[in-house]
Parts: C-alpha cells; sequence; structure tokens
C-alpha cells in the first residue's frame, strides 16, 4: 500500500456499520497523515505506526469482506496508545451499552474492590466482609481484564493505568466484546479475600447510575466551574484550621474569566493566611483545565528575587508555527526565548546547561522551545511572598493542567509534592473526523518537558513524600492522605 495523504473532509451524513476496502484505505490515509504531520509524540519512544497501519490493511484486504467500523476503532485505540500520548483518544465506534457491573469497583492497594454505595450515610460498603475482593467475572480474570480494556491508557503512569481499568470494569458490556466473548445475564462473580474465594450469580445493572464509578469523597461532591464563582460556595475550598494549617481545595484548573468569584477568594485567604504555619494546595483528583491558578498562586510561593524556568515545549511543526499555534502557546504561558527580557533570557541559558530532555528533536520536525517562567520580580506585584512550607498533594488522577502544576513547582524553595504520582500530560491537542468511519480522533501537538527532562507525559511527576489511600479512605470514612501530611506538618518532620 502507498500513502498518498490526500485529504478528505469529513461527511455530516451518518457513518455506515462497514468500510470497503477503498473506504479503508482512504480512512487509514488520512489518519497517518495526521500522525506523521501533526502529531508531536509519534515516533519518539521507537514506536512505528506506519507498520501496523500496513499490516492492518493488508490483512483486512485478504479477508475480501468489509471492515467493521467498532474493530477499526479499537485498532486505532490501540496503535495511538502505543504512541504515549496521554491526551490522545479515539471515540466514536463503540456501540451504545446496556449492561453494566452490578456493585462498585475499587482500586485499593493493587486489588480491587467490590463495594455497594449507602446514599444515606454517604459512604462505601463491601458488598462481602468475608470475600471484599474481586477476583473474575464470568469466569474470566480480572488481569486478563486488565491487559485487554484499556488500550488507550497502555502508557500512563503505572498508578494512573491501574485506576483507569479498575474504573472501566464497570463496563461489563464493553469488556466483554473486547475480549470476544459472551456475555451472559446473570453472570458470575468471583470474590476473594486471597485465602478462599467464592462464586456468586448476580443480574447485571440496566442503568449506569446504579452503581457509580469509584471517585474520592471530596470529588463526587466537588462543585463545577459555575457554582464556584457563588462566593458563598467558594469558600466552602478554603480552610485555616485551628493549628494553623491552610488548606486550599482546587477540584478543576479555573479559568479565571469563568470564575472571577474564585480567584477573588483566593487572594482574599492568601491575606488572611500570612501568619499560618504552612500551606496545603490539593490538587487531588483534578482532571485540569487552564493555568491561569499556576500563575497566581506563583504569586505568593516564588520569591521575589528569583527567576525559575519550570517547563518548556516544542511545537510539532514543518516550518514556522501560526500565529493561532503562537497564541495557543502563549494561553498556556509558553513564550518564545526572544519575548523575555535580558534578565529573563540569561535565567533561561543557564538553565539549558543543565537541562536534559529525554529526546533529542528535529529541528526541522518541531520549533523552537518555549518556556514558561516564574519571575518572581514581575509575579509579586500586587502580592507578597508567602515564606512558610508549601505542600502540593496530588495523585494519579491529577490531570494535564493540574499535572503541570505539580511538575512546575516541584523543587522550588519551601515547596514539596505529597501523595502519588500524578497522570502527567501536556499536549495542546486537536481533533479530526475520519472521512468514511466517522471516528473522531485527538492527537497532541505539543511535546512537554518537567524541569528534569523527563516527559510529562507517561511519566507524571512523582511526590517527594509518598502517600497512599488507606481502605478507611476508599470508603469515603475519612481522608488519611490529608490527615497524615497534616500530622508531619505539626511533627516538624517536613
Amino acid at each position: 500500500m502507498v500513502w498518498s495523504f490526500h485529504s478528505t473532509q469529513a461527511q455530516t451524513e451518518d457513518p455506515p456499520l462497514e468500510l470497503s476496502e477503498e473506504q479503508l484505505l482512504e480512512d487509514l490515509e488520512f489518519i497517518a497523515k495526521k500522525l506523521e504531520y501533526f502529531s508531536s509524540y509519534q515516533g519518539l519512544n521507537g514506536y512505528s505506526y506506519r507498520d501496523d497501519l500496513q499490516a492492518y490493511f493488508t490483512a483486512q484486504s485478504s479477508t475480501l469482506t468489509p471492515t467493521d467500523i467498532s474493530k477499526l476503532g479499537l485498532f486505532l485505540t490501540e496503535t495511538i496508545g502505543k504512541i504515549g500520548d496521554r491526551h490522545a483518544y479515539v471515540r466514536g465506534y463503540m456501540d451504545d451499552e446496556h449492561k453494566f457491573l452490578p456493585f462498585t469497583a475499587a482500586p485499593y492497594d493493587e486489588k480491587v474492590l467490590a463495594l455497594q454505595y449507602d446514599q444515606s450515610l454517604k459512604k462505601f460498603h463491601p458488598i462481602s466482609d468475608e470475600f471484599p475482593y474481586l477476583k473474575a467475572i464470568n469466569h474470566i480474570a480480572i488481569e486478563d481484564f486488565q491487559k485487554q480494556i484499556i488500550p488507550e491508557e497502555i502508557k500512563a503512569p503505572p498508578q494512573a493505568y491501574y485506576t483507569r481499568y479498575v474504573e472501566m470494569l464497570k463496563y461489563i458490556e464493553r469488556n466483554h466484546r473486547l475480549l470476544q466473548r459472551p456475555l451472559p445475564d446473570p453472570c458470575s462473580f468471583t470474590f476473594t479475600n486471597f485465602e478462599k474465594d467464592t462464586t456468586v450469580v448476580l443480574n447485571l445493572a440496566n442503568d449506569p447510575k446504579l452503581h457509580p464509578i469509584w471517585k474520592e469523597k471530596f470529588d463526587a461532591f466537588a462543585h463545577s466551574a459555575e457554582e464556584l464563582n457563588d462566593s458563598t460556595i467558594a469558600q466552602n475550598y478554603f480552610h485555616l484550621d485551628s493549628n494553623g494549617i491552610a488548606h486550599i481545595y482546587i477540584p478543576e484548573m479555573l479559568n479565571e474569566k469563568k470564575a472571577p468569584q474564585f480567584f477573588k477568594t483566593l487572594h482574599a485567604f492568601m491575606q488572611q493566611i500570612q501568619s499560618s504555619k504552612a500551606l496545603i494546595l490539593d490538587v487531588r483528583s483534578n482532571s485540569g483545565g487552564r493555568r491561569h491558578l499556576i500563575l497566581e498562586l506563583a504569586k505568593y510561593i516564588v520569591h521575589p528575587d528569583s527567576i525559575h524556568v519550570v517547563n518548556v515545549a516544542h511545537h510539532r511543526s514543518e516550518g514556522r508555527i501560526s500565529a493561532r499555534t503562537i497564541r495557543s502557546l502563549n494561553r498556556r504561558s509558553l513564550y518564545a526565548m526572544n519575548t523575555f527580557d535580558k534578565q529573563e533570557q540569561q535565567a533561561i541559558r543557564h538553565f539549558l546547561e543543565t537541562f536534559k530532555p529525554m529526546y533529542k528533536l528535529s529541528e526541522k520536525r518541531f520549533s523552537e522551545p518555549y518556556f514558561t517562567l516564574f519571575n518572581g520580580a514581575k509575579l509579586s506585584l500586587g502580592a507578597y511572598h508567602y515564606n512558610k512550607p508549601v505542600y502540593l498533594i496530588t495523585n494519579e488522577r491529577s490531570f494535564s493542567a493540574a499535572s503541570v502544576f505539580a511538575a512546575t513547582f516541584k523543587g522550588l524553595p519551601n515547596v514539596h509534592l505529597v501523595g502519588t504520582t500524578t497522570d502527567g500530560s501536556s499536549g495542546n491537542s486537536e481533533k479530526y473526523y475520519l472521512p468514511h468511519s466517522k471516528i473522531r480522533v485527538k492527537l497532541s501537538t505539543m511535546v512537554s518537558f518537567q524541569k528534569d527532562g523527563q516527559l510529562l507525559d507517561g511519566y507524571g511527576t512523582k511526590p517527594d513524600i509518598e502517600i497512599s489511600r488507606s481502605l478507611q479512605q476508599v470508603l469515603w470514612e475519612e481522608d488519611n492522605q490529608l490527615q497524615q501530611l497534616k500530622e508531619m506538618i505539626l511533627s516538624n518532620k517536613q
């Protein structure tokens, strides 16, 4: 097959269920072109998508039958997953689902807890005290599901991968389809305490709302950006306890234009806590958004006499990048060297003397580097330097701009990262529709490096102090990560 890379516009009519050989070829040519010229992460880790596209087309052509769109979508999901782009996805190829897990699956200590939600008490409990862990579904070991049901997450950091896999167990009909196994209803479930097992038969749920995907309690009851623009609601996310420890929970990386009241509350709170013992910034389960909060908090955290390079990015480019792309990078607080003043440029040059990115990018395929700087002198205007210890608490659901938040502050004087490794991602992505199947694909156009040269995508940011959630936290009985951190602060261990 020869990749001709001719352009095909997405169509508006409903997609077919199958593709002819010619239609398949055009869809594969389309995605090959997007990967070749726009995907920032393809080729970095040595994976060759071209070989897989060629092999898939050859195999499908040899069958002399039309290509099922759901199988094409799964193949593309697996292919793009191997590239390592955490913002990438493939959508619009799975049939509607009607059967769901008849309980909630929750991750705990690399095991899968089977839980029921108590609406009146607003907490979870094991469906069996004697056999609390899920071992098999329909006589299929859950390890087999782990290997096959989330191909798009294959390059996720290990903790993020495991949590995402446990979430996806809910979609039992989809999972059996992926494993090409029949799904009986009622269905058998094997539970264990790792000494003894028991197998029971349960009716599957017909409503996805009956048994919610497990979340942290603070995440499940978090307010939307619109609600956080209400001053009464916003105040609930800021606490100063009797021991002088300040805590700000940030449920999403808010846009100042959409939630100005949250930002006003933030600045008022920072004035209130000037004499506090320590500040905790909590971005656990924060799935991202905008980067405005990073700079707003940097005003207080970064010393006025310091300049720090905290993020380096390159845009995928076959020449000069467009003004639109530059604006997009600037909205992410990423700027080219020539836009900084002499002192800032000197700080960048000093940083680059020891900066060793894990991949050397082609100057022909990528733009010049764009930098995020924390210039304390400029940031501190209208603010003050909070010179007490600052703790950022993260988990494996801290994603996108929340993972950038953690990465940019890590290593700064007086700042400590606590919790578990983030699900790093920073891609400046674009969406595309394949012309015939109408499958929707999102691909990143930017490669983003942390200060130590490691990618955000696929690696995340590791905490300085690891604190895992307890069983009681999983059951919504406590927040042991926050409690343990506060105890460490009070004991002066950090």
